[in-house]
């Protein structure tokens, strides 16, 4: 929270004079963006809180009455914040400040109780306030900078506004992006100021941009991916694995297996040996990128094939069982890569799930403090850590609750590193690609979608991305 609080801080002190010239240019923002969604006809019940987010309701309750709005405001709280220009309008429409909400009907809520300052705790008075908007027959309701309930980090509280859309300046709010916030938000509309206010503590990525190969290219410019996995009776896990990175563009993409796949249909475009050493040292003598983990289970075998590839100078995409034998202390390479699902987390961290499941934000950022590599947490969204920046990728869906599809994942990672370098954006690219990808299929299986159906998906994506 003190890095919202940090960032909308200092963007009030550099781009205005007073608070009064911030809650203008907030209120105009408001206000400009709220009459796409309503009418002149359309009643506002506007619900204020006590500190700075209800400050900005009333801010864009003024210029609503003044517009011509009938207009009821449910001060839900004892005290609320206003300007001497606020209280000087108020003061000449008292009759729209009520401590009690309404008992008739009102086309649109306007939420304005709790912002980034707000602290979760077992507060009844806001648990009605809640209940309250969410039992409202309204046709809309939209919250200011957060649905109230919802902590702006995570830790959110266990009742929140559901809010039709919601409106806010400084970018979206990482609590909104984590738990329980995602099924609370219909539609995100981000209002830009005229002033620069970026923050830089975090992004936001939904945009997939590939650039096109050139007519001279050659397999040998795309880059080998050797996939190490497939123990006995998860050997498909490393054939899609090793098929994902293929399917990305990669030239060569080898998989050498623990337990020989006998039951497999082997696509023939895949390199497929049994695991022994001379032949990884062979792969690695060519820049070989190495996918650790799809398959490979908790054998002591699989134990003694990690520690060994510790001892290599390559860069390595740790995924699945691999990520079980790790620890600190080993001898990583800055640029590899780790794809922990949240349960997987919670183990790397000694930390109960649910405190993971609950700010995740935080756990990423702790895996890179702790090992120092690129972090790909994987859940509802996405989150992605390199020198402790987190980027936020949000377009997956729940059909990817499958075995299989994050042994996808981490091979277009090993594809695209191979093809494009140890770089953000190769990772994040292939994160966007295989959430772009289960989107094209999950339209024609939705919940019913298998691991095996994203890979030519894979490769109509990148087709419908590159430039």
């Amino acid at each position: 929270m003190s890095q919202i609080l940090k960032a909308e801080s200092e963007w009030n002190q550099s781009e205005f004079t007073n608070y009064n010239q911030r809650l203008e240019l907030f209120g105009n923002k408001l206000f400009d963006c709220i009459q796409k969604f309503i009418s002149p006809c359309d009643t506002v019940c506007m619900i204020i809180g006590s500190g700075g987010n209800g400050t900005d309701g009333i801010q864009l309750a003024i210029k609503l009455i003044n517009s011509g709005y009938h207009v009821y405001i449910w001060q839900c709280f004892e005290h609320i914040q206003m300007t001497k220009h606020q209280s000087d309008f108020f003061s000449n429409h008292q009759d729209v400040i009520h401590k009690q909400p309404p008992e008739e009907h009102y086309n649109i809520l306007i939420d304005a109780v709790t912002g980034t300052g707000y602290i979760p705790s077992d507060n009844a008075n806001l648990n009605f306030v809640i209940s309250w908007i969410n039992r409202h027959p309204s046709h809309q309701v939209i919250s200011i900078d957060l649905p109230s309930g919802i902590h702006p980090h995570g830790n959110h509280n266990q009742q929140c506004v559901q809010c039709d859309k919601l409106m806010t300046l400084h970018g979206i709010k990482v609590g909104c992006l984590i738990g329980n916030a995602l099924d609370q938000i219909k539609v995100i509309n981000i209002l830009e100021s005229d002033q620069s206010n970026e923050i830089e503590y975090y992004k936001c990525i939904d945009t997939l941009s590939l650039n096109k190969r050139s007519q001279n290219f050659h397999k040998g410019n795309a880059g080998r991916v050797v996939c190490i996995g497939g123990d006995k009776g998860m050997e498909g896990a490393g054939i899609l694995s090793s098929l994902a990175a293929l399917r990305s563009g990669a030239g060569y993409s080898h998989y050498l297996y623990l337990s020989e796949p006998k039951f497999f249909k082997i696509d023939p475009s895949l390199m497929v040996n049994e695991f022994d050493l001379q032949t990884l040292k062979l792969l690695l003598q060519k820049r070989t990128i190495c996918i650790i983990g799809p398959g490979i289970g908790r054998s002591d075998r699989a134990k003694k094939v990690i520690h060994h590839l510790m001892n290599k100078d390559v860069v390595r995409v740790f995924d699945a069982d691999a990520l079980y034998f790790l620890d600190s202390s080993m001898n990583f390479n800055p640029k590899d890569v780790m794809t922990p699902h949240y349960k997987e987390a919670s183990i790397l961290l000694n930390k109960d799930i649910e405190e993971i499941k609950s700010n995740p934000l935080n756990a990423a950022l702790d895996l890179y403090d702790l090992f120092k590599i690129n972090i790909v947490l994987k859940g509802p969204v996405s989150i992605f850590v390199n020198n402790a920046k987190p980027t936020f990728i949000n377009v997956g869906n729940s059909s990817l609750s499958t075995a299989g599809t994050g042994d996808i994942l981490a091979g277009l990672i090993g594809g695209f590193i191979a093809q494009f370098g140890s770089s953000d954006s190769s990772i994040i690219n292939a994160i966007l690609t295989h959430g772009y990808a289960s989107q094209l299929v999950d339209q024609e299986f939705g919940v019913g979608l298998i691991a095996s159906d994203l890979l030519k998906a894979i490769a109509r994506t990148i087709k419908c991305h590159t430039s």
